[in-house]
């Protein structure tokens, strides 16, 4: 088993619950060793024996991450958090319609082709969750709706963007960790 955590002078396992967000009573910071050891009660040898005599600290089933591992974990976090709200679509009309890449594919095909005279309206798009749909009126109607789809998915980019400018900026594995997604 390999937990991946950021570790950094940590001296409870408080404090490292706090620092790496894991939930498990097993870690301890041994500050004589100065480093981060897991119990392990199923182990028969590890790097050295609880004071209980039930099992043992094991401190190669620990990977730490490096400031820059550190970043690029926050980073993947942040690309995460903007692909669940990329999918919870858009609104307009006062309907929400679907972000998903098949949907932004159909949307930009038919802004694209909106002054076509091939293209007859009205055209029935369907809600994010099928159970509605919006009957497109016009050309002037599609650029609108695809416009709001643009801005509303350009909104959360740009938001991961800034959270990204101020880890890209951030100098410690504390500043980094105060840098909170609450998009």
């Amino acid at each position: 088993m390999v937990v991946i955590g950021l570790i950094t002078n940590v001296a409870t396992d408080a404090e490292l619950k706090a620092l790496t967000g894991l939930q498990n009573q097993d870690f301890v910071y041994h500050t004589g060793l100065a480093a981060v050891f897991m119990f392990r009660n199923n182990v028969a040898t590890g790097d050295f024996q609880a004071d209980d005599l039930s099992g043992w600290f094991v401190k190669d089933t620990i990977k730490a991450l490096t400031f820059a591992e550190y970043k690029a974990l926050r980073f993947k976090e942040i690309d995460e958090k903007t692909g669940e709200l990329v999918l919870n679509g858009f609104s307009y009309a006062g309907k929400v319609f679907s972000l998903s890449l098949n949907a932004q594919i159909n949307i930009e095909a038919l802004n694209s082709s909106r002054d076509d005279a091939a293209i007859t309206y009205p055209i029935e798009y369907s809600t994010l969750d099928d159970m509605d749909n919006y009957f497109v009126t016009d050309a002037t109607d599609i650029n609108a709706m695809y416009l709001t789809a643009l801005g509303t998915k350009k909104s959360y980019v740009d938001s991961g963007t800034i959270l990204k400018d101020q880890i890209r900026a951030a100098t410690t594995d504390l500043e980094v960790s105060q840098i909170i997604d609450n998009r």
